[in-house]
């Protein structure tokens, strides 16, 4: 490509008067933003201007317009606004003649082109500093995101998405600490307005597939010792209002007979003699109470010691999580609650407690028995029983419960 010089125009064989015309196509003229407005702005010639200077109110004025001519501008202030204003009499674009201004951005370029006398048009080009200082694999602030040759960000990983591919993944990207995905509705930007919500859907099928599936599942732990991560779901906490809901529906069944879908809490299975995950209602294990009773009409009905009574028969796996007693009466005597299974007969299996609880020998007063740390001892199987087996001096005693919580397994 042949670049042209003030020196070779100078040298050239052309006449004056091409001279000129070659010397101004090529003229820069540099000019300093002046002024508030088209009374006072610094003006220009026809050709190409560099302005300095621009404050976002200092301006420039272009020349006359006269058709086919040429004015291109470019603003050196990367972070102001420069106005230019059209001559007395003209207009730019489709703005007010003589008073109305074309902001060109900081940085930006602009170049005027007189289409009729008295009429400029333009259109202004930003200054393209969106990846300046941004480093492949990264993402900058106002400025761009950027994926390395892993389509990798500094805190995610987009999978590729092609023409034989149907899956898209976004994932933390590794890191010392995991880099984390957060996925935000927007802020609303009016009072009354609800912010924006974040949808999780799956595919929509063909004729006769299944639906696409959405999954939540936390991070695995460590290969050694780690934990794997836990899954919250909160509502949001209200300022003046009630609390919302959270609700798990399952799907309906449609056409013919088909069931409705199950809402299945299955907690996590332990190690060995750990603790077994349970389903906890506001932060509490055990869902159901089964219990001995000596109420009206059994009033009178008084145990005797060194007998046992089965009051629970198992249809579905429990593990016990609470045994207490408590009588309207003063008498001591002792009961214990005793898991049998098989043929085994009423007190004769073994004791889900560490000992036999003690009525308090206070009127209406709470005993809480302790419960065996072996976890096998407190688990019922299917058609496994529970029973109480008296001791001690039973004595006038009325109104005695004795109550289980119990925690589906």
């Amino acid at each position: 490509m042949t670049v042209i010089s003030r020196v070779q125009i100078t040298g050239s064989i052309l006449d004056l008067e091409a001279k000129k015309t070659w010397l101004r196509s090529i003229k820069v003229d540099t000019v300093a933003a002046a002024g508030s407005s088209n009374t006072n702005a610094a003006a220009l010639n026809n050709g190409r201007s560099i302005v300095t200077g621009a404050d976002g109110t200092k301006c420039a004025i272009l020349p006359k317009a006269e058709i086919d001519g040429l004015v291109s501008i470019l603003n050196t202030v990367s972070n102001q606004d420069l106005p230019a204003y059209p001559g007395a009499g003209d207009q730019i674009n489709s703005l007010t003649v003589t008073t109305g201004a074309f902001t060109i951005p900081g940085g930006g370029l602009a170049t005027f082109h007189c289409d009729a006398n008295g009429h400029w048009y333009t259109a202004a080009l930003p200054a393209s500093t969106a990846l300046d200082g941004v480093v492949a694999g990264t993402t900058s602030a106002s400025k761009a995101l950027i994926v390395d040759a892993n389509k990798s960000l500094d805190v995610l990983n987009l999978s590729t998405l092609g023409t034989t591919s149907a899956t898209m993944a976004v994932n933390g990207l590794a890191a010392a600490q995991g880099g984390a995905v957060t996925v935000t509705g927007g802020v609303s930007s009016t009072s009354a307005n609800a912010g924006g919500a974040v949808a999780l859907v799956g595919g929509t099928p063909g004729l006769t597939g299944a639906g696409g599936a959405v999954n939540i599942t936390s991070g695995a732990g460590g290969a050694t010792s780690g934990a794997a991560g836990a899954i919250g779901i909160t509502v949001g906490a209200a300022t003046s209002a009630n609390g919302s809901t959270i609700t798990l529906t399952a799907g309906n069944g449609a056409g013919g007979t088909n069931a409705g879908g199950n809402v299945n809490l299955i907690p996590g299975t332990a190690v060995s003699t750990g603790n077994p995950g349970e389903v906890l209602f506001n932060s509490v294990s055990g869902m159901a109470e089964e219990g001995y009773s000596q109420q009206p009409p059994y009033a009178t009905n008084v145990p005797a010691t060194a007998t046992s009574y089965t009051f629970l028969v198992a249809n579905r796996a429990y593990r016990v999580k609470a045994v207490s007693c408590i009588a309207s009466s003063t008498a001591t005597p002792t009961v214990d609650v005793i898991k049998d299974t098989g043929t085994t007969a009423p007190g004769a299996g073994t004791s889900v407690l560490t000992g036999a609880m003690t009525f308090s020998g206070s009127a209406n007063t709470r005993v809480t028995g302790t419960l065996s740390p072996t976890i096998a001892t407190v688990t019922l199987a299917v058609g496994d029983r529970l029973s109480t087996k008296w001791g001690g001096t039973v004595g006038a005693l009325t109104a005695a419960q004795v109550m289980v919580l119990l925690e589906p397994v």
